[in-house]
């Protein structure tokens, strides 16, 4: 199951199961999560998508979660999300709860490593502990979800001697045994795809929206049976690297435009995602992948993100910018407005802008001064 469809999942689950604290109105992105399953029954099955919310019920009350097009452990494919009480049903609530426990465990992981990334760099003073974090950050990207053992440890290996926290990497890791032939990986994610045709080798929302765009095929992955391979975690996968996709393109754009002496990727052990640093200040920039404009704004403020947007200095900008692809698969209206409205209350720091509006944004300030 790809990230993204994993996340539907999970999405439609606790939108079920947020209605049966308070049956007598519907959760705020209920419309959204149907229409993000109506996309995905029309990409991924043969299944008529539900016209409304009473038919997304039926769907999800008569039909198992294997024919809705989700592919889960074969002890839960053949239950279905509702039972015939109008409840979630007890084994995919089990499902759910055990899956976000181990989702927070991956997570953890890497929370764990900036948090002693972060400490150690404050009794230490080293820069070489920040260099290291924005290398391991960028470490996580198409190319590594599947690799070699020898290429972690070689990363490992280079920082060593500069913090104790880089060991931790190694358990964001896990075995994976590959065919000898006929491996084929995601062009834009790296993720191992699934050799059915009948499937057409489809990956996340996302990166079917790059591969269209850019006409891009498949990867073979060749395999040397010499070597041991190794795979992104779940957690990792869906809540790092696929954000990360969006982050490491709109730095090298910067790059590209603006020249890289100046541009930073994972600034100040992850402050922001990207800096631009300019004569009489800094430009601060955060990408912010979601599928919902909503559950931006809730993770945002569950978060408390704006305490570090609104800390920056007088002359800095912060801006909030959303990747390309969400401008075009979000179907409940104009995603960057939405966000913007939520957020007008909330700080007059932080400017929401698309990707393509970004470059010349930038380009404005730094060419004003």
């Amino acid at each position: 199951m790809t990230g993204e469809s994993y996340d539907l999942l999970i999405s439609i689950i606790r939108t079920m199961i947020e209605w049966e604290q308070e049956y007598r109105r519907m959760p705020e992105d209920s419309k959204i999560v149907v229409n993000r399953l109506n996309s995905y029954l029309i990409h991924h099955t043969n299944i008529a998508p539900p016209k409304n919310i009473r038919e997304f019920i039926d769907r999800i009350q008569t039909l198992p979660v294997y024919e809705l097009g989700f592919e889960v452990d074969d002890n839960f494919k053949n239950y279905k999300i509702i039972d015939e009480n109008g409840r979630v049903d007890s084994d995919i609530r089990h499902w759910y709860d055990n899956s976000i426990r181990n989702d927070d465990v991956d997570q953890n992981l890497v929370k764990e490593f900036l948090l002693e990334c972060r400490g150690e760099f404050k009794k230490s003073g080293n820069r070489m502990i920040a260099e290291m974090y924005s290398e391991v950050r960028a470490f996580v990207n198409a190319s590594n979800y599947c690799l070699t053992g020898d290429r972690i440890m070689n990363l490992v290996g280079k920082y060593s001697n500069v913090s104790d926290a880089i060991v931790k990497i190694r358990d964001w890791y896990e075995a994976v045994n590959l065919k000898s032939q006929d491996n084929y990986v995601c062009p834009v994610c790296g993720k191992l795809l699934d050799n059915d045709i009948l499937k057409e080798f489809r990956c996340t929302d996302m990166c079917m929206y790059y591969r269209d765009k850019e006409s891009l095929l498949p990867k073979s992955l060749a395999v040397n049976e010499e070597f041991k391979y190794r795979k992104l975690k779940r957690g990792i996968y869906t809540y790092t690297l696929l954000p990360g996709i969006s982050e490491h393109r709109i730095y090298h754009q910067l790059c590209e435009l603006y020249g890289d002496e100046k541009i930073l990727l994972y600034p100040e052990i992850d402050k922001f995602d990207i800096s631009v640093i300019f004569d009489s200040g800094t430009i601060y920039i955060d990408v912010k992948d979601f599928a919902s404009p909503h559950d931006l704004v809730e993770t945002l403020i569950n978060n408390q993100a704006f305490i570090k947007m609104e800390g920056v200095g007088e002359d800095d900008y912060v801006y909030l910018v959303i990747p390309e692809h969400r401008r075009h698969l979000y179907k409940g209206g104009n995603y960057k407005n939405v966000v913007r409205k939520k957020l007008r209350q909330l700080t007059n720091k932080v400017r929401v802008i698309y990707e393509d509006e970004l470059y010349k944004e930038v380009g404005d300030i730094i060419n004003e001064l």
